[in-house]
């Protein structure tokens, strides 16, 4: 029941899912092979995902918290817990999508960027560089450095600046550090 669920939880599914479906309309859309120039520029919209999941987040935490009180480590704990828990949500997908839904994604995407490099003069080492890191970038290795770390401190960068932000808005003051829900 997602009611009962833990608000890290709700919202890390919530990001997960959503950046896993985001990433398979760009995929569809062909913004990893046949347009990369707007899958980078649409690849940075989606952080607009986490960013949304996670100020939800950080408006419920307060109420749930005792004595209405949440201070600014545990608004960035929660909010890198429920980046860490949608990142592995999008490192499974990217995995199943890579082995099994279009394993030839990577080939095509390559193939389009080596005839691009190569039409710019780039030299052949440099080109055989870019391949050597596109492929390190999506194996499970690249996958779990890429996606999963990069998303979960991502996701405290947010929850800090989010946490400011409802400070600056007057929705919580500070006392000690701690943010209290102002009394309607």
């Amino acid at each position: 029941n997602i009611q009962v669920m833990r608000p890290e939880f709700k919202y890390g599914l919530v990001i997960g899912v959503g950046l896993s479906l985001w990433q398979l309309i760009e995929h569809r859309l062909g913004l990893h092979v046949a347009h990369q120039d707007i899958g980078t520029w649409t690849g940075y919209l989606s952080n607009l995902i986490p960013a949304a999941a996670l100020f939800l987040l950080l408006q419920q935490k307060p109420r749930a918290a005792t004595n209405h009180r949440f201070t600014s480590g545990q608004a960035i704990a929660s909010g890198m817990t429920a980046s860490f828990l949608g990142a592995m949500i999008v490192f499974l997908f990217q995995m199943a999508y890579n082995r099994w839904i279009n394993p030839d994604w990577i080939d095509n995407a390559l193939a389009v960027k080596v005839a691009a490099l190569r039409a710019h003069g780039v030299a052949e080492v440099a080109i055989r560089r870019e391949i050597t890191l596109f492929r390190q970038a999506n194996s499970p290795i690249g996958l779990i450095i890429g996606t999963v770390l990069n998303l979960t401190v991502t996701g405290g960068i947010i929850s800090a600046a989010i946490a400011i932000l409802l400070v600056r808005q007057k929705k919580f003051t500070t006392e000690n550090t701690e943010y209290t829900e102002k009394e309607p």
